[in-house]
């Protein structure tokens, strides 16, 4: 592993543009635990590897089962019955050379509390634990300063819980660019304040009144540099000047010589977080009541439960079991009792038991899909970010849900069988029938980038022509002439060091066939162009057509043969 007291700028670069040098610097700081290591853990895994942290370590004893492999994209059928932490090590360890990369060799979620206390600034449980469990990880995390994310997949329904103490700092709340101003002079008044002088270089530009700034580059008066003071101050503008303002008391400091600049910086704002025991207890505000559905406090309910459940039964729920989904309804039931019985009796007053949303979310209570990994994955990651006091993280609790997508499917059509596959959880929560219609589809990937990579991956997950013995089994065709880079290895996770120099789509494929022995995979070296139509193939045959590519002429080319062949 290389020094992680460097930052590659190149390799970062897009990244630093993005968030910053001084945030970069603290996510360089960060030393992260991963529970959990299916779907989810290794989406999250993979996510901040390549954002460049001090150290990860994952953490998931239980074995490899086969429907493991429909969402952990680096579990292969030899690793079946392996621990699933230690089978995803040795290809997590080829993302990042910056980042130490370990598992924890536990056995039980209790003989990891004292690595929790001990090694990490930041732990992320990314699967539904006993209750019990969830809030003594919680109270750890509380007492020793550990920023804590708690997030969950079940299904087409997810929930992100975040506690970052009760004291958090967030130092930047926007990504805009922030302005800038030459300085002219600084003076001293008699009273030992600060009259800066600034240069405006663009007419119009608004005034600085008000607004905080720090101090940069200035010579002579070196103090004042926010490198020296960490000082940022707060400026007023003087009645008879309009581009002279007071600043706060520099009587101590050295006399300005020359040079430097102001740049606009925030005031770091405090957010109070409270414990998982009492969001528990009291999950919502009334502020927060407005931007809830019925339907996601129930859903909140139910994940709560599903907690309870695992602490009594050490499992959740399956598909088909009678027992354990009327235990849910009676456990979701005297939740609710409880909600609408103290305060938070008027924020739940309307909330009734639905069984249809109890029974989906408890038939698929272990599912987990590539398309809700994906996403949920990069949301847990970004705020992981967040935790450096970058951008304003979630308070606290964010449900999310997507059933609108399964209950267009006839629940007779989903699918019950003891021989499970890796595709076994698309089968539940979609059905065996229109799994294979999306498995038979023509796609067309245009873009082997970031966006390209993380399409082909769910695309390997879910198996694009697999039925190779039917009259249409399906096929992905990926094009693009760049080539891999030494930046991109920050965003585009299906390559490595060793892959600098070779065409992207080569190496795209190559991962691809890897993550998936399924899937059907053409690649194409070329760029999209009119001229290199005759390569593409039947464009009239791609049943769905996918922009990844960020040329403008690529784009418009790619848009105009979708209106021409009327394609999506």
């Amino acid at each position: 592993m290389k020094n992680t007291s460097i930052i590659d700028e190149q390799m970062y670069s897009r990244q630093i543009v993005l968030l910053g040098l001084e945030t970069m610097e603290k996510i360089s700081k960060l030393s992260i635990l991963i529970i959990g290591q299916r779907g989810l853990g290794i989406e999250v895994a993979k996510n901040i590897i390549v954002s460049g942290p001090r150290k990860v370590f994952i953490f998931d004893p239980n074995p490899v089962e086969i429907s493991d492999l429909g969402s952990n994209f680096y579990l292969k059928e030899k690793d079946l019955g392996k621990r699933r932490d230690l089978s995803s090590l040795n290809s997590l360890l080829e993302l990042n050379e910056y980042v130490q990369m370990d598992y924890l060799k536990k056995n039980s979620i209790e003989e990891i509390y004292i690595d929790i206390a001990n090694n990490f600034n930041v732990v992320v449980i990314t699967e539904i634990l006993p209750i019990n469990e969830s809030i003594e990880i919680n109270e750890i995390c509380r007492k020793n300063n550990i920023k804590f994310i708690y997030s969950a997949i079940s299904g087409l329904n997810s929930f992100i819980f975040d506690d970052f103490g009760d004291e958090h700092i967030i130092f930047d709340e926007y990504s805009e660019k922030k302005n800038k101003f030459r300085i002219k002079n600084i003076k001293k008044s008699q009273d030992g304040y600060g009259l800066l002088e600034i240069y405006y270089e663009k007419e119009g530009e608004k005034p600085l009144i008000g607004e905080s700034v720090i101090f940069k580059e200035v010579e002579g008066m070196t103090e004042i540099n926010y490198e020296n003071c960490k000082k940022i101050w707060e400026i007023k503008n003087k009645n008879d000047s309009d581009t002279l303002y007071i600043i706060g008391n520099i009587s101590q400091f050295s006399d300005y010589i020359s040079g430097g600049y102001i740049e606009e910086k925030p005031i770091p704002k405090k957010m109070k977080y409270y414990s998982l025991s009492k969001k528990l207890e009291i999950p919502f505000t009334e502020n927060e009541d407005e931007f809830l559905n019925l339907k996601q406090k129930i859903i909140f309910v139910i994940f709560k439960s599903l907690m309870i459940f695992k602490q009594k039964k050490q499992i959740l729920p399956k598909k088909g079991n009678l027992d354990q989904l009327n235990e849910m309804i009676k456990l979701i039931n005297k939740e609710l009792q409880f909600y609408t019985s103290h305060e938070n009796e008027r924020i739940f007053n309307n909330v009734k038991l639905d069984e249809k949303i109890i029974k989906d979310i408890c038939e698929t209570s272990t599912s987990e899909i590539c398309c809700m990994t994906s996403l949920i994955g990069g949301i847990v990651c970004q705020e992981i970010i967040k935790s450096t006091g970058k951008y304003i993280p979630i308070n606290q609790w964010e449900i999310f849900n997507f059933m609108e997508y399964s209950n267009i499917i006839p629940n007779e059509e989903k699918y019950i069988n003891n021989n499970e596959s890796r595709y076994t959880e698309y089968e539940l929560i979609f059905g065996k029938k229109l799994l294979e219609k999306i498995q038979s589809l023509n796609i067309f990937l245009g873009g082997a980038g970031a966006l390209g990579c993380e399409l082909l991956k769910n695309m390997s997950l879910l198996g694009i022509g697999r039925n190779r013995n039917s009259t249409n089994s399906g096929s992905v065709l990926i094009i693009d002439d760049d080539l891999v880079e030494l930046s991109n290895l920050n965003r585009q996770f299906l390559f490595h060091k060793k892959d600098i120099g070779k065409y992207k789509t080569l190496i795209a494929k190559e991962s691809a066939d890897k993550i998936n022995k399924d899937i059907r995979c053409k690649a194409l070296c070329d760029r999209i162009s009119e001229e290199n139509f005759h390569l593409f193939g039947d464009f009239e045959n791609y049943d769905l057509v996918l922009s990844a590519i960020d040329s403008n002429d690529g784009n418009s080319y790619l848009s105009e043969l979708c209106q021409i062949f009327e394609k999506f």
